[in-house]
C-alpha cells in the first residue's frame, strides 16, 4: 500500500487505530458491491473531505491530521477510495 513500516508500526500501537484498520479490511473483504456499500463509501469520502477542510488550522505533524491521514491511505490501499 505504499506505507512505509515504521509508519505502520507506530500508527498501530494504538488499540483504536487496530480497530479502525481492521474494520476497513474486512468491510473491503465482506461487503458485496452494490447500493449499501456505495452509500457507506460515499460517507466516508464526504468524511475524509470535511476532515481536510477542517484540519487546515493544525499543524502537519498533529496527531489527529496524522492519524486521518494514514486511515485515507488505508481506505485508498484496500481499493475502497478512488
Amino acid at each position: 500500500m505504499g506505507l512505509p513500516k515504521k509508519l505502520r508500526a507506530r500508527k498501530l500501537r494504538n488499540a483504536r487505530m487496530q480497530q479502525v484498520v481492521s474494520l476497513l479490511y474486512l468491510y473491503s473483504v465482506l461487503v458485496p458491491d452494490g447500493g449499501s456499500r456505495t452509500r457507506a463509501l460515499a460517507a466516508l469520502r464526504k468524511f475524509y473531505e470535511t476532515a481536510d477542510e477542517n484540519m487546515g488550522a493544525l499543524p502537519a505533524t498533529h496527531p489527529v491530521r496524522s492519524s486521518v491521514t494514514f486511515m485515507e491511505r488505508l481506505t485508498r490501499g484496500f481499493n475502497l477510495l478512488d
